[in-house]
């Protein structure tokens, strides 16, 4: 079973909060445009780093490398390029890893942009 947890984006603070920590979802909610959830999508990288909605992570495979954002649609995780969203089989690469996430890393946003041109 998959376990369903949250961390949340503090956009007044500018910082993350309450990672893996038990929260009350009723204040986030209450006040949900000064913060942002991030979902939890059961898998971790090769680090053993947990993966979340809006992390930027780095897939190795046999003959291709991407940089691409986790994301939630239709009630699946999905990975995103800017070009066009793609879905693919977790397991056609042997190495995931978490490089930074879309709120705290910006600039992964536009190195991905640059390797896509």
């Amino acid at each position: 079973m998959r376990t369903i947890k949250f961390r949340v984006w503090d956009k007044l603070k500018k910082q993350m909060i309450l990672e893996g920590v038990e929260w009350n979802i009723g204040i986030i909610l209450e006040n949900e445009d000064d913060f942002e959830l991030m979902q939890f999508t059961g898998l971790k990288d090769k680090k053993g780093k947990e993966i979340f909605e809006g992390d930027i992570i780095r897939l190795i495979g046999k003959d291709k490398e991407f940089l691409v954002e986790v994301g939630f649609e239709r009630g699946s995780f999905v990975f995103y390029q800017f070009k066009d969203n793609f879905r693919m089989e977790i397991l056609d690469f042997k190495f995931i890893e978490v490089i930074g996430n879309k709120i705290e890393n910006p600039e992964l946003l536009e190195i991905k942009k640059e390797d896509e041109k």
